[in-house]
């Protein structure tokens, strides 16, 4: 990974520690302003190397790149060209990279190298983020009654009760006892 700030490698340019205003331009190379604000009549198609500075390829084809700045496609795994720009078929799900640390298996939301060190904005212990914080699922799951037996603290699939006649099971649409969702009259949604 390479940082398009500095031109360092090891970091990206959102965790550069040089100030935004002594970064260099990706489309004339010179200090001062980011691309998007460049005046410069020059094509980014045709805009000089980060590396080599010379015309006619990215930084991410570059034959002087470090090894480790040559990132692959995250859609289809070769390297040469950046996502926006890949013609070829998309990978399998379990064969595309994290963005983070270009391992297969796992986004980027998801990977081990970056939620240890997360801190939950729910509970505030670290390891895990929101969505996938067992206190706040726990507490969900407390809230709503079970469309099975219609007690609260579990969900349907493991449910220690008996099962309801049809007569006494929840609508998954309104939460009513009496009937099932596909006959459900209710226009508003159950929420949850």
């Amino acid at each position: 990974m390479v940082c398009y700030r500095c031109g360092g490698v090891g970091h990206t340019s959102r965790d550069c520690s040089r100030p935004v205003n002594e970064s260099l331009c990706f489309r004339c190379g010179k200090p001062g302003h980011m691309s998007k604000d460049c005046a410069s009549d020059i094509d980014v198609k045709n805009a000089p190397c980060f590396f080599c500075q010379q015309a006619g390829h990215r930084a991410n084809n570059c034959p002087l790149a470090p090894p480790e700045a040559r990132q692959p496609c995250y859609r289809c795994g070769e390297e040469g060209h950046i996502s926006r720009d890949c013609t070829n078929p998309r990978l399998p799900r379990s064969e595309q990279s994290c963005f983070h640390c270009h391992k297969t298996g796992h986004y980027a939301r998801e990977c081990p190298e970056v939620i240890e060190n997360l801190k939950c904005n729910s509970c505030g212990v670290t390891g895990h983020i929101a969505r996938r914080c067992p206190e706040r699922i726990r507490a969900a799951r407390a809230f709503y009654p079970c469309f099975r037996c219609g007690m609260q603290g579990h969900v349907a699939r493991n449910c220690p009760n008996t099962r309801l006649p049809y007569e006494g099971q929840l609508c998954y649409v309104c939460g009513e006892k009496g009937h099932l969702a596909r006959d459900c009259k209710s226009e508003a949604p159950l929420v949850a």
